[in-house]
């Protein structure tokens, strides 16, 4: 009996220690670009690129919040050329004239249309994570606009914070912006932008979807998509202390009845 009560009370400590861990394993969530605007924003409504690049999918993962995010991109045109593609192309001179824009989220996305987190470019590849309440429909949006070329006019890229209360709350790093090896065209340049999120942070996620925004300044595609938060599942790590609470209880069983 005492053994009995011994192996339960690991196996009941196992099961609690797995469930109270759960957290610690990260989740993660794949989307793909749905929207060809964002809503209210019609400009080149009818196309979903135009130009370079063209954002394909992503991933976003954590433990109630988010840890990390990665931006597929494609481009089908020449970004380089010459030998072992060392030559930059028009469109690969253009791309150096690109960037991304702000990363905006809305944490309740059924109850309102406001962005409650907006992630900003600080210094280099270095980003601030701010806790802000901004209307979707504003003023202060930072409209898309490119040196040379024909981007998508007048759709948002990025925002002024400086009428708002926004607090900082954290810090991302970013893989940065750079010319994919490739020629392009016959072999299309598929590549993925990397952030490293505040990691740990709840985001104070509200329902189980988030609106993501964001965009390059030339908005020549863009991304607004629902996502669902990435959240581990503890029933997953529940079944399994579960089923190895029972095989130590059997091993014991099976000892005390050979002894």
């Amino acid at each position: 009996m005492h053994t009995l009560r011994h192996t339960l009370a690991c196996g009941a400590a196992l099961i609690a220690l797995l469930i109270l861990s759960a957290p610690a394993f990260a989740s993660t969530v794949s989307f793909t670009d749905t929207s060809k605007v964002w809503p209210g924003f019609n400009a080149k409504a009818g196309e979903d690129v135009h130009g370079i690049p063209d954002i394909l999918s992503g991933e976003v993962s954590g433990h109630g919040g988010l840890d990390y995010l990665s931006i597929t991109y494609q481009s089908d045109y020449a970004l380089r050329q010459g030998s072992k593609f060392k030559n930059l192309t028009d469109y690969g001179k253009l791309w150096n004239q690109l960037d991304f824009g702000n990363i905006f989220i809305n944490t309740d996305p059924s109850a309102n249309n406001d962005w409650d987190i907006i992630i900003q470019a600080t210094s280099g590849n270095q980003w601030t994570i701010y806790s802000v309440v901004v209307p979707y429909v504003n003023n202060d949006y930072i409209m898309s606009s490119s040196p040379s070329g024909t981007p998508r006019t007048g759709h948002p890229v990025a925002i002024d914070l400086s009428s708002y209360d926004a607090v900082a709350i954290g810090t991302a790093t970013y893989s940065g912006w750079q010319v994919p090896a490739g020629a392009g065209v016959d072999t299309p340049v598929t590549s993925s932008w990397l952030f490293s999120l505040f990691e740990g942070y709840s985001w104070n996620f509200l329902e189980d979807t988030f609106i993501l925004g964001l965009t390059v300044t030339c908005a020549n595609d863009v991304l607004y998509q629902r996502i669902a938060v990435p959240t581990p599942e503890p029933s997953t790590w529940l079944l399994f202390g579960i089923g190895l609470a029972a095989l130590l209880f059997f091993k014991r069983h099976r000892d005390s009845r050979e002894a």
